[in-house]
């Protein structure tokens, strides 16, 4: 059930931890091979994954509500916000392979989402 009180920045947040979890709870193994298949559906021409994919689309949505609101630090639309997030989730979830999984996507996400999302709050 969704919180009545939480505020945009709450949603925002929450939605981002949930693809730590999901990342954590899918595994290592499956995260890796799912970026290896997204990259390998891009090389041959367009890529229209972060156009088809929902996390994409609800992240969106809810930046869209979050630059009407003013939330923002001047210059951030929420298509460059959303760039940024995108990049900073997917960073760390690339480092996380990298390291063969060997930290807590969620505690060293969470950490570090908390200064990405600082940095773009007003």
């Amino acid at each position: 059930m969704a919180d009545p009180m939480a505020t945009v920045q709450d949603k925002i947040e929450k939605f981002l931890m949930l693809e730590f979890s999901f990342t954590e709870y899918i595994g290592y193994e499956l995260t890796c091979l799912a970026y290896a298949m997204n990259f390998s559906a891009c090389v041959p021409g367009p890529c229209e994954h972060l156009d088809k994919r929902t996390f994409s689309i609800k992240l969106k949505e809810l930046l869209q509500r979050g630059e009407k609101a003013g939330i923002f630090m001047d210059g951030y639309t929420a298509e460059k916000t959303f760039l940024y997030l995108e990049t900073s989730v997917r960073g760390m979830m690339a480092s996380w392979c990298f390291a063969n999984g060997e930290f807590s996507i969620v505690e060293t996400g969470g950490s570090y989402l908390q200064t990405v999302l600082t940095g773009i709050y007003r």
